[in-house]
């Protein structure tokens, strides 16, 4: 895949009194378990995760999630 081929997820801003903020459940949004492995964001996000491990990968960097880090 090239770098211009790397799709975009894009943040739709629901304002609640004019702050573009959203804070929700992955569960309730059934279209991000289809992402592809590689896509770029048009926003910035903070992921608070209760269990599980497994990695996440930012400019080609892989970094490992694991309970308590």
């Amino acid at each position: 895949m090239t770098d211009s081929e790397i799709p975009v997820l894009a943040f739709n801003a629901q304002k609640a009194q004019d702050i573009p903020f959203e804070i929700f459940r992955i569960e309730s949004k059934p279209h991000y378990s289809t992402l592809p492995a590689s896509f770029r964001q048009s926003f910035y996000a903070i992921a608070v995760l209760t269990e599980g491990a497994g990695t996440n990968q930012i400019d080609f960097k892989t970094y490992p999630i694991e309970p308590g880090r």
